[in-house]
C-alpha cells in the first residue's frame, strides 16, 4: 500500500510537471549563453534559443524597406552590427522570400509594431501564425485569415505548418518556431499564451527528425510554425553563430532583454 502511494505521489508530480509551463532540455544539449531569461543551448547541429516571455521581447520585424513592397537583403552578420541593441540577445532569419532578386519580395504576411508590412499570400499551402500582443502574450495559431493579421495585435508573422513539405526528406537547414504553454493550457484544443516561445535552427536536418527534436523539449506539435529553411537557416548571438550557407536575408527575428 505504501508503495502504490508514493508511485501515485511521484505520477501526480510527473503530471504537474507536464502542464506547468516549463520546457525539457534533451541529452547532448549545453548551454552556450544566457541573460535575463532568455537563453541558448546547443548540440552542435542544432541551436535552440529560448525567449521567457514574461521577461523578454521578441521583434519580428527588423526589414531594410527598398520600394514598392520590396526589402534589401544583407548578410545576418551585417543585420547585427547595424540593428543589434545592448538589449539584443539573439537574432535569427525571419519570413520566407524571393531568394533570386535583390531587392526582394517577402511570400507571406508579415505585421510589425502595428504596421502590417505585407499582407501577401504566395500559396495556399497550410499555415500557422505567431501573434504577439500589446501585452507581449504571445500564440501560436493554426492557419492563417486575414482577422489574424488586421487585429489589434502588433506584431505578426505567418509561416508554414510543419506537415508541409519543404524538401522533407532533405538533410537541409531548418528554422522551427515553437511554445510553451502558460498553465494547463493544451494547444491541441486551445488557443494558448504562451510561458516561453522557442527558436529551433538547424544546419542539416529533415522535418521529420526536426519535429521528433522540438517535441522532445516538450512542445506540441500543434503549437509550431515552420519559418524559411535551408540557405536562410542562421543564427547570431554575441557568443553563438549558425550561418547555413551564408544566404543574405531580408528579414530577420531578434529576442531582446528588457
Amino acid at each position: 500500500m505504501k508503495k502504490m502511494l508514493v508511485m501515485l505521489v511521484m505520477l501526480v508530480s510527473l503530471v504537474s510537471v507536464s502542464f506547468a509551463g516549463n520546457y525539457n532540455v534533451p541529452n547532448g544539449y549545453t548551454l552556450k549563453e544566457s541573460s535575463n531569461g532568455a537563453k541558448i543551448y546547443s548540440n552542435g547541429n542544432i541551436s535552440v534559443v529560448i525567449a521567457d516571455m514574461d521577461r523578454n521581447r521578441v521583434d519580428l520585424g527588423i526589414l531594410n524597406y527598398a520600394y514598392r513592397g520590396k526589402f534589401y537583403k544583407d548578410s545576418i552578420s551585417n543585420w547585427w552590427k547595424n540593428y543589434a541593441s545592448y538589449s539584443t540577445f539573439a537574432m535569427i532569419n525571419g519570413q520566407f522570400f524571393n531568394t533570386t532578386i535583390n531587392p526582394t519580395t517577402l511570400s507571406f504576411p508579415l505585421k510589425d509594431n502595428g504596421h502590417v508590412v505585407t499582407s501577401y499570400v504566395d500559396d495556399n499551402s497550410q499555415k500557422r501564425t505567431l501573434i504577439i500582443d500589446k501585452y507581449n502574450n504571445a500564440k501560436i495559431l493554426r492557419g492563417y485569415t486575414s482577422y489574424y493579421l488586421y487585429n489589434d495585435a502588433p506584431d505578426v508573422i505567418v509561416g508554414l505548418n510543419p506537415s508541409v513539405s519543404k524538401s522533407s526528406w532533405a538533410p537541409i537547414g531548418r528554422n522551427y518556431i515553437g511554445g510553451i504553454p502558460k498553465g494547463t493550457c493544451n494547444p491541441r484544443y486551445s488557443s494558448c499564451d504562451m510561458k516561453y516561445l522557442m527558436f529551433f535552427i538547424a544546419k542539416r536536418k529533415t522535418q521529420y527528425y526536426m519535429l521528433k527534436e522540438v517535441e522532445k523539449w516538450g512542445v506540441s506539435k500543434y503549437a509550431v510554425v515552420m519559418m524559411d529553411g535551408s540557405g536562410s537557416s542562421q543564427l547570431k548571438s554575441r557568443t553563438s553563430s549558425m550561418y547555413g550557407d551564408g544566404r543574405y536575408l531580408p528579414n530577420v527575428i531578434t529576442i531582446n532583454k528588457w
